[in-house]
């Protein structure tokens, strides 16, 4: 493997790293919101609001795991056929 090789994959394992942390703060930061508004509901004395902003925030995040865990299926399959097409030409250079 050439240095130049190392380097880029050294850099593209950073940005998905760091995608991945800002995916993270923004699912901390939309929990925060909803349970903020779910607070403020509460107080204002419309315990049936709050129920109703808790249940749809859980929906919400049940709906978007199941689209995450489809997505990393199909970028599992792209990397799985990138791996194999390497490992297969790696050879024939």
């Amino acid at each position: 493997m050439t240095d130049q090789t190392f380097f880029f994959l050294a850099a593209l394992a950073g940005w998905f790293g760091l995608i991945w942390r800002f995916e993270q703060l923004r699912k901390q930061l939309k929990a925060v919101c909803e349970s903020l508004r779910a607070e403020i509901a509460e107080s204002a004395g419309n315990e049936e609001r709050a129920n109703e902003i808790r249940r749809d925030w859980r929906e919400d995040r049940d709906e978007e795991k199941k689209l995450n865990r489809r997505s990393l299926i199909l970028w599992g399959v792209i990397g799985a056929a990138a791996l194999a097409w390497w490992w297969f030409t790696a050879g024939q250079h």
